[in-house]
C-alpha cells in the first residue's frame, strides 16, 4: 500500500509531527506514539483553501481539531489526481455562480412581469366587483374636491347644459352621472370614479361640432362604466402590496397607501383601456344614429394641436393618442357602412355651450 508524507497537528497548542499515512477505502490511518489512527472520510473536513503547495486536512467535529498538513509536492499530486473529491473542495466557479444569478433575476423579472399583466388584472377585476357602491362615490367626491379646488372655474350654467347634453345622449344610468365644465384653457377632459365627468374649456373650444363633443363623452363614459381607473388603482396597489410582503418591507404600506391615492390626478389609462373606450364610444354614436365620423374628427383636432403646440395636450398626457387607436376606428367605421341622422336638439344645446 502505498504512503504519503505529511505534518501531524494535534492538541490545544500543537507541533507539527512528520508522519506518514496510507489512504483505505473507507479513510486514512497514520501511526502516531505507537498508536494507529484511523481517520474515517465521513469525518474528514476536506480542504476548501485550494492551495496548490498545501493541503489540510481536519479531522473531528469540535475544536480543537486534529489535521494534517501536506506540502509534499508528490502527495500533493496524487492526492489531486487520484483522490481529489475525498479531501478537496471544488472550489466554486465564479462563472458559474454569475450565471445562476442572472438566471434567477431574468426568471424573477419575467415572473413579477407575468403577475402584473396576467394575475393583476384578474385580482384587481375581483377587488373592483367587490367595491360597494357608496364607497366608490365617497372616493370621487374626494378626488373631484382634491382635483377642482378652485370651484370659481366651475361654470355651472354651463355645467347645467352639459349635463342636458349628456342626458340627450340616453346614456345608461346617465342621470346619476355628475358633469363638470371648467372655465380653463386646459385642453382636457377625464372621469373619476363614483360618477364623475370634467370637461375644461379649452378642449370644448376646439371642436366644431356636436358629433365630437359626442365621441369625447362617450368616450369618458366608457372610462367610468368600466371603472378603469379603479381597476388601475387596484392592480398598482395590490401589485405594490405584494412586493412589499415579498421583501418585508411592511413599513412602506402607508407609503404605498399615499402613492396610490393619488393615481387618481394622474388618470393615466392603459392601451387595452382606450381602445375599449374608443369602441365603446363608437358604439354608443352608431346606435344613437349620431354620426361617428365625430370621434375620428376629434382625434384629428388632438392631433393637430399637439404638432402646433408649444405645451403638451392635457387630454393627450392621460388619454396618448396612438396610430393604432385611430386606425382602428377608421377600420371599424368603415366596416360598420353606419347611417346617422341630424340631431337637432343635441346641435343647439352644443352652440348654446360654446357661445
Amino acid at each position: 500500500m502505498q504512503s504519503f508524507k505529511a505534518k501531524y497537528y494535534t492538541g490545544v497548542k500543537p507541533i507539527g509531527i512528520e508522519i506518514e499515512f496510507n489512504i483505505t477505502e473507507t479513510g486514512i490511518a497514520f501511526e502516531y506514539n505507537q498508536h494507529i489512527n484511523v481517520w474515517s472520510f465521513t469525518k474528514i473536513i476536506r480542504d476548501n483553501h485550494n492551495d496548490t503547495k498545501s493541503i489540510i486536512i481536519k479531522y473531528g467535529n469540535k475544536h480543537p481539531f486534529d489535521y494534517l498538513e501536506i506540502t509534499d509536492a508528490a502527495t500533493i499530486y496524487s492526492i489531486k489526481n487520484n483522490h481529489y473529491d475525498k479531501f478537496i473542495t471544488k472550489p466554486i466557479s465564479y462563472k458559474k455562480t454569475i450565471g445562476c444569478l442572472i438566471s434567477f433575476a431574468l426568471i424573477s423579472i419575467l415572473s413579477v412581469i407575468a403577475l402584473y399583466y396576467y394575475l393583476m388584472p384578474i385580482i384587481s377585476e375581483k377587488i373592483v366587483k367587490n367595491i360597494p357602491k357608496d364607497m366608490e362615490k365617497k372616493m370621487g367626491i374626494l378626488t373631484i374636491n382634491s382635483l377642482l379646488t378652485d370651484k370659481t372655474k366651475i361654470d355651472s350654467n354651463k355645467s347645467k347644459i352639459l349635463k342636458s347634453y349628456f342626458v340627450e345622449l340616453k346614456f345608461p344610468n346617465s342621470d346619476s352621472v355628475s358633469l363638470y365644465y371648467v372655465n380653463d384653457t386646459f385642453v382636457n377632459a377625464f372621469a373619476v370614479p363614483g360618477g364623475h365627468i370634467v370637461v375644461y374649456r379649452g378642449i370644448v373650444e376646439k371642436m366644431k361640432t356636436y358629433e365630437e363633443l359626442a365621441g369625447l363623452l362617450g368616450h369618458e363614459f366608457t372610462h367610468l362604466e368600466k371603472q378603469h381607473s379603479l381597476k388601475n388603482l387596484s392592480k398598482n396597489f395590490t401589485f405594490n402590496m405584494l412586493l412589499s410582503f415579498t421583501l418585508g418591507d411592511l413599513t412602506g404600506i402607508n407609503a404605498i397607501l399615499l402613492e396610490q391615492a393619488s393615481l387618481f390626478n394622474s388618470l393615466n389609462y392603459s392601451r387595452e383601456f382606450e381602445t375599449e373606450s374608443d369602441e365603446e364610444a363608437l358604439r354608443y354614436l352608431i346606435e344613437r344614429k349620431i354620426n361617428p365620423e365625430g370621434i375620428l374628427s376629434l382625434f384629428s383636432i388632438l392631433e393637430n394641436e399637439s404638432k402646433n403646440s408649444s405645451n403638451t395636450i392635457q387630454f393627450l398626457s392621460s388619454h396618448p393618442l396612438t396610430e393604432n387607436r385611430i386606425k382602428n376606428i377608421q377600420n371599424k367605421i368603415a366596416i360598420k357602412q353606419t347611417k346617422h341622422i341630424d340631431q337637432p336638439q343635441l346641435d343647439s344645446l352644443f352652440h348654446e355651450m360654446i357661445n
